[in-house]
């Protein structure tokens, strides 16, 4: 009684009570749900429409993809963006997305974390400057007015968590221990909501993207350019496995060049390809 067995990797059963002679375990299994998450959703149409913007500038790619690109902007608009609007929800005068109902998540119909509704807000500013449909523009205005509220100033720098609660319906989950700072790679998703918003003319202006950027310099940075390192969370410079995820940060340097300074020595310590090449690519747009 009370022994530990494992019947299959990775599965640990304990038996409770003494089991009579002849009885018999059956382990059934149930392939998972599949979900769509809104931060998937936004990562990615923020890339299509960006494609599409620039497409619609150059008369040249104009002609080479004009029709891909209005083709995709169709979907975009009748299908994918719709699909969220179950879970949306206002407070006060901001709003965000909340999770999907469903007894197979760990958190149902609770307040998305803010890097989740702001990803899918990355897309409505796009398609805002795309298309300059005011109704974007508004969810995208209410998204950034939730955020702000939940941003802490501290000697002129933002502090924040990954999740805050925000309405009635968060209420179960409304514990200290729900609480902790934003992590540097789901911050990145912030920080770039943030400056497309800013660059849009929407709630947030240079004066926040300056805040963010001394989040970087003066809390997340080492403050060495010879041996450099960036925390992993929004609160401090002890670095984590997070610390290399930088990606939408670079934006800043826009705002500080010293950001980009920065970034560019720590690109070596990137370990993902993947979030090397994007590194660099945003570094370059940040030149522009």
């Amino acid at each position: 009684m009370g022994e530990e067995f494992q019947p299959l990797p990775g599965v640990k059963l304990t038996v409770r009570s003494a089991p009579a002679v002849g009885d018999r375990f059956v382990l059934s299994v149930q392939e998972p749900k599949d979900f769509d998450f809104a931060v998937h959703d936004g990562v990615i149409l923020t890339a299509i429409c960006r494609f599409i913007a620039l497409v619609r500038a150059d008369p040249e790619l104009q002609r080479a993809y004009g029709q891909h690109a209005d083709a995709y902007l169709k979907v975009v608009r009748s299908d994918l963006i719709p699909k969220w609007k179950p879970y949306w929800r206002d407070c006060g005068d901001g709003g965000l997305l909340v999770a999907q109902v469903d007894e197979a998540l760990t958190y149902p119909g609770i307040s998305l974390p803010h890097n989740q509704y702001l990803a899918l807000g990355n897309a409505l500013i796009w398609l805002y400057r795309i298309t300059g449909d005011s109704a974007y523009r508004d969810q995208a205005a209410k998204m950034a007015r939730c955020f702000k509220s939940h941003l802490r100033l501290v000697d002129n720098h933002y502090d924040w968590n990954y999740w805050d609660a925000v309405g009635e319906w968060d209420r179960p989950w409304d514990k200290p221990t729900e609480k902790r700072p934003e992590d540097t790679g789901h911050g990145s998703l912030d920080v770039s909501f943030v400056v497309d918003a800013a660059e849009a003319g929407i709630v947030f202006d240079q004066t926040d993207l300056q805040r963010l950027a001394n989040t970087f310099l003066k809390v997340m940075w080492n403050g060495s350019l010879t041996d450099p390192a960036v925390g992993g969370a929004v609160n401090t410079a002890k670095p984590t496995r997070q610390s290399g995820n930088l990606q939408d940060w670079v934006r800043l340097s826009r705002q500080e060049p010293q950001v980009l300074a920065v970034c560019v020595k720590l690109i070596p310590q990137i370990g993902s390809v993947k979030a090397k090449a994007q590194m660099v690519r945003l570094l370059a747009e940040s030149q522009k």
